[in-house]
């Protein structure tokens, strides 16, 4: 999956991490994505805490997961999104 993502956009940086510690500092990336991994944490609000945690206030988070848990996750720090 990175490498096809590093194929299609070469001038993108694409990570692999444990979603517990994100080896990325604070505010430092615009885009997340979470690809079918937040089904198998234990732990979601602190994985999800992580998860916005590297990114700045008006970054991006995409999460695909086949449960749908995300919805049940409060972003730690951060108001929750608007439903739609």
């Amino acid at each position: 999956m990175l490498a096809r993502a590093r194929e299609r956009v070469p001038s993108g940086e694409f990570y692999e991490a444990d979603l517990h510690g994100i080896p990325l500092g604070d505010n430092s990336v615009d885009l997340v994505v979470c690809g079918l991994a937040a089904m198998h944490v234990p732990d979601l609000a602190r994985t999800m805490g992580e998860l916005t945690r590297v990114l700045p206030p008006n970054g991006h988070l995409v999460i695909s997961d086949s449960r749908g848990l995300a919805g049940d996750a409060r972003l730690a720090g951060r108001d929750r999104p608007s439903q739609r």
